[in-house]
């Protein structure tokens, strides 16, 4: 993960070693290889490691370690079979969080290190299973400045301190960042429709935003959703950036903006992806 030059065949090598590993302590995984004749003494590329298909979340128990030594579980959430729940076993967040915080960086913060930050989702202690309550959490407490904090808490939207948040930003005319989930965004703009109010957040401000509208508000064409993030917000399309996420993955995927649609995600160094 560290070493962006790292060539292909340093990459094959470390795939290669997590699949060795997977096969020998992921016993539904083993099965999985064994059915299909793919097991370490014969796969000789990353290429050739057999991927699970997303329902495995849901039917199996994925995971090398007893799950009851696991750090964090997270678990989908549940739109596709109501309440069949997919769910990823970390023994650790290390890894994950390594990853998090690199493509974060990278992708998002640009030339920023830090900005306060507004976030619309729910913290880690109301959604503990939620790869996105943590997501946005560590965005926060690795890149958030000082003037940072939660817009939504377990009543819903804090809408009077999103207004007040929003109109010291405005006023002091450093850049900020708000991120969260679309549907979030659907629900805030149409509050602030009501009221009337617009913002013109200053320049270099970024918007992130997430997941879909998942039947938790109304669905907006993406155009449509774009062009009311930057008349409500002030801020132009191209650093409206959306991220592309799993609860299966551990890696996200991000977009350069969406002055131009269908916007083309980008992703970190160490990905790689077959169709």
């Amino acid at each position: 993960m560290a070493r962006a030059d790292a060539d292909e065949a340093a990459f094959d090598a470390l795939a290669l070693r997590l699949f060795a590993h997977q096969v020998e302590h992921n016993a539904p995984y083993r099965r999985f290889c064994q059915d299909r004749g793919r097991l370490p003494r014969t796969v000789r590329s990353w290429r050739d490691i057999p991927a699970v298909p997303i329902q495995a979340f849901k039917d199996l128990t994925l995971s090398c370690v007893p799950i009851d030594q696991c750090e964090r579980v997270f678990m989908t959430s549940g739109t596709t079979r109501g309440d069949v729940r997919g769910r990823h076993y970390h023994p650790a967040l290390t890894v994950y969080d390594a990853s998090m915080q690199r493509g974060f960086q990278q992708f998002f913060m640009a030339e920023h290190t830090q900005l306060p930050m507004l976030v619309l989702f729910p913290t880690e202690a109301m959604m503990p299973h939620s790869s996105l309550a943590h997501y946005l959490a560590l965005a926060l407490q690795t890149f958030g400045a000082q003037g940072s904090e939660y817009g939504i808490d377990d009543q819903g939207l804090r809408l009077e301190a999103i207004v007040h948040w929003l109109q010291h930003a405005q006023a002091h005319g450093h850049p900020v960042a708000i991120l969260g989930a679309s549907y979030s965004w659907v629900h805030l703009i149409d509050a602030l429709q009501a009221r009337g109010l617009s913002f013109a957040l200053p320049a270099g401000s970024r918007l992130l935003d997430t997941g879909g509208f998942k039947g938790q508000s109304r669905d907006i064409p993406m155009r449509e959703f774009y062009d009311l993030l930057s008349t409500t917000f002030g801020v132009p399309a191209q650093a409206c950036i959306n991220m592309y996420g799993m609860t299966e993955l551990s890696t996200q995927w991000y977009d350069a903006g969406n002055a131009e649609l269908p916007s083309i995600k980008r992703g970190p160094h160490w990905i790689r992806w077959r169709l």
